[in-house]
């Protein structure tokens, strides 16, 4: 269950911004080439989060595309995996770029106060 692993990380990252604040979302943008599915993630992030100042947090998890550029053809756009030849025309020919980060993007926290009280929201 590898997404146990990078939801252990991203909750890591999400409990140091929140600095004891309760958080209420939090975004995530996940490379393709790491093959999480998105109900994976999102189950161990609710069983990972529990107890901590995540809990119950709305989880937006974007999944990245790999970059590739086919010099035979000139393609250059994104993909939802590592291509072996090129959509367009078929060449072996591709250079590929990303699709392997894991980043936080953002987290929305109640200001102001601790896990348990509930007051206004604003985004890190």
């Amino acid at each position: 269950m590898y997404e146990v692993g990078l939801c252990e990380s991203v909750l890591g990252a999400v409990e140091k911004q929140a600095a004891g604040r309760r958080v209420t979302a939090v975004r995530v943008k996940v490379g393709v080439l790491h093959r999480v599915p998105r109900e994976a993630f999102d189950s161990a992030f609710t069983v990972m989060s529990t107890g901590s100042v995540a809990q119950g947090a709305a989880v937006d998890f974007v999944v990245q595309p790999v970059h590739v550029h086919c010099h035979a053809c000139g393609l250059d756009g994104g993909a939802d995996d590592l291509l072996a030849s090129c959509p367009a025309c078929g060449a072996a020919g591709l250079d590929s770029d990303g699709g392997d980060e894991v980043l936080l993007e953002s987290i929305a926290v109640v200001e102001g106060v601790t896990e348990n009280d509930s007051t206004g929201e604003s985004r890190i």
